[in-house]
């Protein structure tokens, strides 16, 4: 913002008498307010029910249809749940997103991400384990819609608590 003070003098009775005018002018006033980046999970992924046998099925991250593959009859519901997350950051900033695969982690049970990672500028398909830049466009917004391939090594106890996305499964960062 530019300010500028125009000074005028006046005659009054052959007397100089001076005041001033101020008048603000904008020429380039811009507001760059920076927020504090934060990712929020919609929903975590879900391929509905399971048996715990070997084998494999596909979450389609665009329609949430769980298909078996290979014919192991391990996802036995027809429909599961998107995974949706969201990344709020500054508006038209570059940010660098990595989604990790889940390895077999001891407990025979593996992830491979697929889906889309999108703003208001660009839309990206996922590559697991690879840092993909995207910009956030005007509204700072980037949403992650996550769907992927389960597989399953050997026969998993029904009784446990299995995470699809590993805690820190999901690294970003504000790029300069």
């Amino acid at each position: 913002m530019q300010l500028f003070v125009l000074r005028s003098a006046i005659k009054v009775n052959n007397q100089a008498v001076s005041f001033s005018v101020l008048f603000y002018l904008l020429f380039s006033f811009n507001v760059y307010a920076q927020i504090t980046p934060v990712m929020n999970i919609i929903r975590e992924p879900d391929f509905g029910e399971l048996v715990f046998v070997p084998g494999s099925c596909l979450l389609d991250y665009q329609t949430g249809q769980v298909t078996d593959l290979v014919a192991s009859n391990t996802c036995i519901n027809a429909s599961g749940t998107v995974g949706k997350y969201q990344l709020v950051v500054n508006s038209n900033t570059l940010v660098s997103i990595k989604i990790l695969q889940r390895d077999n982690e001891g407990d025979n049970l593996m992830f491979v991400p697929e889906g889309q990672l999108v703003s208001s500028v660009q839309t990206i398909d996922i590559t697991p384990n690879i840092a993909q830049q995207i910009n956030s466009g005007a509204t700072g917004v980037i949403t992650i819609n996550l769907g992927g391939r389960l597989y399953i090594n050997q026969y998993l106890n029904p009784s446990s608590t299995y995470h699809l996305i590993k805690e820190d499964g999901i690294e970003w960062s504000e790029l300069p």
